[in-house]
């Protein structure tokens, strides 16, 4: 993949494998590993970091004044990230309730020190032969890359355009990672329409 003025690159390398087992008519369980490494231009042009510097200029009466500036910057990520992600997952259905029950959970860390955590929880209801409503609650967490700053305000960067990335990693709100995330929990629900021939059970997840 190449960048800007055909000058920046990244490139991208995913291995995944899995596993899945039936152990009856109405119940599956699979488990997947998915191994990443990213190299190159992994920043993200769109964001920015700021930083207040101070401006001193003459008062006009032999003194001085200082003026606050607020500069922006691009982020500087790391140029290499190695990911691991993996997730299991079991589908029951219920034939006396026409529904089915899915559970995922799901773990990822990579070399940002990012580690994150995932739990769903999905009940696919059918309703006629045409249709499934399909409530769900999914609690998620992760942290911050070890790299992240809000500003750059405080921190010992005479020049964070010169900054190089082995030395100095500074970063704005990552795309992915944007600073310390508090458990989150989310439900809702989703109606849709069902294949012919299709029983209510969940789709297969990738990661």
């Amino acid at each position: 993949m190449r960048g800007l003025n055909n000058t920046l690159g990244k490139r991208s390398y995913d291995l995944f494998t899995g596993i899945s087992q039936i152990l009856d008519k109405d119940t599956v369980i699979s488990a997947n590993l998915t191994l990443g490494y990213n190299h190159g231009f992994l920043n993200d042009p769109y964001k920015v970091i700021q930083r207040t510097d101070i401006v001193t200029l003459p008062d006009g009466s032999g003194g001085t004044v200082d003026i606050p500036v607020v500069n922006t910057y691009p982020e500087n990520r790391p140029n290499s990230r190695f990911r691991q992600v993996l997730q299991m997952e079991g589908t029951r259905f219920f034939q006396g309730a026409n529904g089915a029950l899915d559970a995922v959970l799901r773990f990822s860390h990579d070399d940002y020190g990012i580690l994150s955590q995932a739990v769903q929880l999905e009940w696919r209801q059918g309703v006629g032969e045409k249709f499934e409503v399909i409530p769900f609650c999914r609690y998620y967490h992760q942290n911050a890359a070890s790299f992240f700053h809000n500003t750059l305000d405080g921190l010992r960067v005479v020049n964070p355009r010169n900054a190089l990335r082995r030395s100095f990693p500074v970063s704005a709100r990552p795309r992915w990672c944007p600073g310390s995330t508090p458990p989150q929990a989310a439900s809702g629900w989703r109606w849709i329409r069902k294949r012919k021939g299709c029983s209510p059970s969940p789709p297969t997840c990738t990661v």
